[in-house]
């Protein structure tokens, strides 16, 4: 049996219930998609005002109405799930001091060192790479300023 998938109301009322798991990428998507709603109905309302009013177009405008004044809900919503992200990812760095007063402080520093280790090493076969690569780009520039000397000098 297929689930239905959601009508954008459903999906509103979902996102503003303070417990959804839903990210701030996720509110953006769902605020863009509701102004597009409002903005087309709007284009298609100022269209129809020189005729009798099309039914379709009625019914557009209305749901953009019952639609405007939850934009700013679902905004303030962005914002808190966007400062609760970024309270989740700065509180990841910070390192735990959980452990401090026990005999396992020193796995902290070993995972410390070790994540350290593994950058310091990550950093320098960049740069190695970097060097090989810039030695051989050099080198076929000279061989490339060669070539065209020679070229030059015997008139290829």
């Amino acid at each position: 049996m297929t689930k239905q998938p959601m009508t954008l109301q459903e999906r509103i009322d979902v996102a503003l219930q303070p417990d959804a798991a839903i990210t701030a990428a996720n509110l953006a998507a769902l605020i863009g998609e509701i102004e597009a709603v409002i903005a087309n109905a709007e284009k298609d309302w100022t269209i129809d005002q020189t005729r009798s009013p099309d039914p379709s177009a009625v019914d557009a405008i209305l749901a953009a109405n019952r639609l405007r004044p939850l934009l700013p809900k679902l905004k303030a919503r962005q914002q808190e799930v966007h400062n609760q992200e970024q309270a989740a990812a700065w509180l990841a760095t910070v390192p735990t001091y959980g452990q401090r007063g026990t005999a396992d402080w020193w796995k902290d520093d070993e995972r410390r060192v070790a994540a350290q280790r593994a950058e310091q090493q990550r950093h320098a076969n960049f740069l190695a790479r970097m060097t090989w690569e810039q030695e051989a780009r050099e080198n076929r520039e000279a061989q490339e300023r060669f070539d065209a000397s020679q070229r030059q000098k015997w008139g290829e």
